[in-house]
């Protein structure tokens, strides 16, 4: 049987419904053509029922606004076994060698901003506490044989898929 699916973002310190409201549409809880089979939400990821297993959990820069350790370990809850965990986070720079790499992204992010239609400031902004390192360190403990690769604009992409046979006893029920 499938596993179902969601996606879900984090919104620390807002909480949405348990469930869609009976009979009407709740403005957290959204289902369109579109979107066909796809529960979108808003949650707080660490302490909202998010249903699951699913087969694709992704985290979109927001585990810089987590927890580290705690929402990575929430966010692994969330995947089945054989499925798959997505982050494309942002971490802090750590030495000259992540400031060089980042400085080819000055004039692409500046370029980016003359371009882009979207608001610019829309979603909460927050730095990054952990280098790339520290994340890396966290993750071998967590998810152990997640691939890593350093992105521009400051962020990082993590893929991790969790072994078939599940070796983290970490469901929890809520």
């Amino acid at each position: 049987m499938p596993a179902p699916r969601s996606t879900s973002a984090a919104e620390p310190g807002r909480s949405p419904p348990r469930s869609p409201p009976a009979g009407s549409p709740s403005p957290r809880w959204n289902s369109t053509p579109a979107a066909a089979g796809v529960l979108f939400r808003r949650a707080d990821v660490l302490v909202d029922d998010l249903g699951g297993p699913y087969d694709f959990v992704s985290c979109l820069a927001a585990l810089h606004h987590l927890p580290l350790e705690p929402g990575l370990r929430r966010l692994r809850s969330l995947v089945r076994p054989g499925g798959v965990l997505a982050v494309l986070g942002l971490a802090r720079e750590e030495g000259l060698l992540d400031r060089a790499a980042s400085l080819a992204s000055v004039p692409l992010d500046l370029a980016a901003r003359l371009v882009r239609d979207d608001p610019v400031h829309a979603a909460p902004v927050t730095g990054p506490e952990q280098s790339l390192r520290e994340v890396r360190a966290v993750a071998d403990r967590v998810v152990p044989g997640a691939r890593f690769r350093r992105r521009l604009f400051w962020r990082y992409s993590m893929i991790w898929r969790r072994p078939s046979a599940d070796t983290f006893p970490d469901r929890i029920s809520l």
